[in-house]
């Protein structure tokens, strides 16, 4: 959430749904370019729950999927 706007992360599995229904990717900064991999979530998808929910799910799995495996750690035990 910012601004009480809704973004959900994206990647090329489903950006193409946003940006059909007009929506545009989270801008942190207005004086940059710079944009991140989340959307605004649609107003229509917000208002109809069973949308929300399959929109929420495939975002949470792109998230997953985004995620780097995390590293081990390199302590020796003495």
């Amino acid at each position: 959430m910012a601004s009480d706007v809704l973004y959900f992360k994206t990647d090329d599995s489903n950006r193409r749904d946003y940006e059909q229904a007009g929506s545009g990717p989270f801008k942190p900064y207005a004086d940059r370019a710079m944009t991140m991999p989340y959307y605004a979530v649609p107003i229509g998808v917000v208002e109809d729950a069973s949308t929300l929910l399959t929109w929420a799910e495939r975002a949470v799995a792109v998230a997953v999927a985004s995620k780097k495996p995390a590293s081990k750690s390199s302590k020796t035990k003495r």
